[in-house]
């Protein structure tokens, strides 16, 4: 990943131009003191939690502050350009994908404008170079932040990630619930009607939502295949093997060799697996499910044999 060039798939307006500066005294240059400080944050998410620092208690702003990390601007720095450095400064890590997710100002000590990037991938161990201390904060626990405008950009990033999903749908990776045939919501209710003690087991794990921070649906139709579990939001599909569907080598790999071409992740447990090492299988689902929420899911191919 690391010789991977950094792409951007979105940017903000006027991304290239350097930043409004006026001469000042004995011919230096210095920023208006009517313009808010420029500053980019990032947000990295990963296995559910997003990265919060905790601002060192000399820091001039928000001191103490749990916060996202970033930084501000330098004179004749583009953002892009501020982004690549404040993270190398900050993590010791490189962006391969970001994203621009908004802009919005914030009023403390001094006025800021934050642009907001979110990391969707990168290079190098994460390390804590100029906070107090990293802290991952769990999604559904965002009240910990103690920046409202923090709060505010992972909501919007949290939206584009379900926008992801609903596009997916329009463009027929995830058939709508109408395309359903009364043939197969029969077949539907019948292995719901007979899950497996295996089945019934993680399930009961997966539908409580607080665990995983992403809501699962269970025996759910893609496109002529009926998976046991999905997180639709994160494009990620659990099997359980040995159970209704027994193990069928070719049949099973052309089922996942599908799935994966419309952007899913297939992860598969067997029975025993599930019943003698549940909260093995919990964690592995957990860890799963982060890096697919904080990844872009991929185009679906239009090749697909469904």
């Amino acid at each position: 990943m690391s010789g991977t060039a950094l792409r951007y798939s979105s940017k903000p307006r006027g991304d290239s131009n350097p930043l409004p500066l006026r001469e000042g005294e004995g011919g230096g240059v210095r920023r208006k003191r009517d313009l808010p400080l420029e500053c980019v944050a990032f947000l990295i998410i990963h296995d559910g939690a997003v990265l919060a620092e905790r601002r060192k208690s000399s820091k001039r702003v928000d001191p103490g502050a749990l916060a996202l990390p970033g930084g501000h601007i330098e004179a004749l720095e583009s953002r892009k350009a501020a982004l690549a450095r404040e993270l190398r400064e900050e993590l010791g890590i490189k962006a391969s994908e970001a994203r621009y997710v908004c802009t919005r100002t914030h009023r403390s000590q001094e006025m800021r404008r934050l642009h907001y990037f979110a990391i969707e991938a990168w290079a190098g161990d994460i390390e804590c170079h100029e906070a107090a201390s990293l802290h991952w904060i769990a999604v559904d626990a965002l009240d910990r932040l103690d920046l409202k405008v923090d709060r505010e950009a992972i909501a919007t990033y949290l939206g584009i990630l379900k926008r992801r999903t609903r596009i997916a749908r329009v463009r027929g990776a995830l058939p709508p619930d109408r395309s359903v045939t009364p043939a197969t919501r029969e077949t539907i209710a019948r292995l719901r009607a007979n899950m497996t003690d295996a089945e019934h087991r993680l399930w009961a794990a997966l539908r409580r939502k607080q665990a995983f921070g992403a809501r699962f649906r269970r025996q759910y139709p893609i496109g002529r295949y009926i998976v046991d579990f999905v997180c639709l939001p994160a494009r990620l599909v659990i099997e359980v093997d040995g159970g209704q569907h027994a193990s069928d080598g070719p049949r099973d790999e052309r089922r996942t060799a599908w799935l994966r071409s419309q952007g899913f992740t297939v992860i598969r447990y067997w029975n025993n697996d599930v019943l003698d090492e549940l909260e093995s299988v919990v964690a592995s689902i957990q860890h799963h499910l982060g890096n697919a929420l904080a990844s872009p899911p991929p185009s679906p191919s239009r090749k697909g044999r469904g």
